[in-house]
């Protein structure tokens, strides 16, 4: 059985394999290379409803990267992932593989509140105590108000997002304002602004007028970091806009998402949307877009209120079958 409060970590570029019996041991953060992608991949398939708190997460490093410094760039993740504002109870005991000891690796880990290491045959493990308060540069973080937003937070999201971990603390670029955390596998493939625009609703408006009015988001999948995360600038966005917009006319991309998602040929299945953009990606590429184009057009279209498949068709494209099936099933033949 697992140990609720040991995370492993394997820098070893070619553990390949022998994962499958360390994740028997605990929660498992693996560096990311064919070989080791490909045992967690097998992992995945095995057990697909572990995540973050009790399976295996891949996590990439350079090439140029030491294994010292990549567990080094990897420690604020894990701790976000799997301390006191993840889980209960939250890890004490770190277990690497793959890097040696080091007064470096000490002095970072002692951060985090480490203060017990030892050696071991491929690497070395680091105890602390159970932390009992969140500390950052700017003082105590688990105060009551921090945790009564978390749960007040968490009660609105969790029938949409049942598994989110959300997360409150001051934020460290301005410790007078809160910074929310919501972290979800879902979360995934979708830019930014749509994992926004999906739980923004959930939230009641008075509510969120009242407490998160002045909060900072920060939307990730378990092995996200907020600097990875792409904000285009809004002022390039709607410069481009009409250009944009143009250009998806010109070259049939609605129609083309039409075909997909509302057949011409009823005896056609047609796609469901599943709240992102893979059948716009489609369309797009069968429309003679190169795959850089996607984040400008996606971004202009999320401008104009559509943050998935359907809503592009909706509420952007002048005409559509679908949307012409939609008003009629709805509004229409009514005497």
């Amino acid at each position: 059985m697992a140990e609720a409060n040991r995370v492993f970590v394997v820098l070893d570029r070619d553990y390949g394999e022998r994962l499958l019996e360390l994740a028997r041991s605990g929660p498992v953060w693996i560096v990311d290379t064919p070989q080791n992608r490909a045992a967690a991949q097998n992992l995945w398939a095995v057990n697909p409803n572990r995540n973050h708190l009790d399976g295996v997460t891949t996590f990439k490093a350079g090439q140029d990267c030491s294994n010292e410094e990549t567990l080094i760039n990897e420690l604020d993740t894990i701790d976000l992932h799997h301390g006191s504002y993840s889980a209960d109870p939250p890890y004490t005991v770190l277990e690497v593989i793959g890097a040696r000891l080091s007064d470096k690796l000490e002095n970072e880990l002692s951060r985090f509140g480490f203060n017990q290491f030892r050696a071991t045959t491929e690497g070395f493990g680091a105890v602390r105590p159970v932390p009992s308060n969140r500390v950052s540069e700017y003082g105590v973080m688990n105060d009551g108000h921090l945790a009564k937003i978390e749960s007040e937070v968490r009660g609105f999201v969790q029938a949409a997002y049942p598994e989110m971990v959300v997360r409150a603390e001051y934020w460290t670029e301005d410790p007078s304002r809160i910074a929310l955390f919501f972290i979800d596998e879902r979360f995934r493939g979708l830019y930014a602004r749509q994992r926004y625009h999906y739980l923004v609703q959930l939230i009641p408006s008075d509510y969120y007028r009242s407490t998160l009015a002045d909060t900072v988001w920060f939307e990730l999948a378990p092995d996200e970091r907020p600097e990875t995360i792409e904000h285009p600038d809004q002022e390039l966005i709607a410069s481009i806009a009409p250009d944009v917009l143009g250009a998806l006319q010109q070259k049939g991309f609605f129609a083309a998402l039409d075909e997909l998602l509302c057949p011409a040929n009823e005896k056609s299945e047609p796609q469901k949307c599943s709240g992102d953009f893979r059948y716009a990606t489609r369309a797009l590429q069968a429309c003679g877009f190169e795959q850089s184009d996607s984040s400008d057009v996606f971004h202009v279209l999320m401008e104009q209120g559509a943050f998935c498949d359907c809503e592009i068709l909706y509420n952007v494209a002048n005409e559509s079958r679908l949307k012409t099936k939609y008003w009629r099933a709805s509004h229409g033949n009514r005497t």
